[in-house]
């Protein structure tokens, strides 16, 4: 069943999804690993959904995302240097409760990411948009709060040559 905006449940997903953009926009990426599930799942297919066995751009498990997270916090690399600076949209948000008690959500996140610099430097000072089709599944956790136990992130332009998928998380 679809939830409405009146929905508290609807409500409880509009928060998550917005602090989400949040952290992620202001590099509060600890605090981005505590939004998921421990058995928690973070995918982002080269085609239209991640499926066993097809290729993907990343597939990250608990373990993979909190390395992910120290290597952009503890050990820049020198395509994050400046670090991006981003900033997150999220619109269109559809809930659907499900009947074992979880929650699907499907949304359009769109991550606008500046590198600060001269724009005579290749990919500084270049507004770069990165449109997304995002798919969560949402599980209470034990406080009963919605935690991420999957986040589906489709690039709209996942075949094109992609650079610099820092920011994709």
């Amino acid at each position: 069943m679809l939830s409405t905006a009146l929905d508290p449940t609807y409500a409880q997903v509009a928060t998550l999804l917005h602090r989400e953009a949040r952290l992620l926009d202001n590099l509060e990426l600890d605090q981005w690993l505590e939004l998921f599930l421990p058995h928690g799942v973070y995918c982002s297919p080269l085609g239209a959904a991640c499926v066993d066995g097809e290729p993907v751009i990343l597939l990250d498990d608990d373990r993979l995302r909190r390395q992910r997270v120290f290597r952009l916090l503890q050990t820049p690399a020198y395509a994050q240097r400046p670090a991006s600076r981003t900033v997150r949209q999220v619109s269109n948000v559809e809930v659907e409760l499900q009947a074992d008690g979880q929650v699907a959500v499907e949304c359009v996140v769109v991550i606008h990411e500046v590198r600060v610099g001269d724009e005579r430097q290749y990919g500084l000072g270049t507004l770069r948009v990165l449109p997304t089709r995002t798919r969560y599944l949402l599980s209470p956790g034990p406080d009963g709060a919605l935690l991420i136990a999957r986040k589906e992130v489709v690039l709209l332009m996942r075949e094109a040559p992609l650079e610099n998928l820092s920011i994709l998380l």
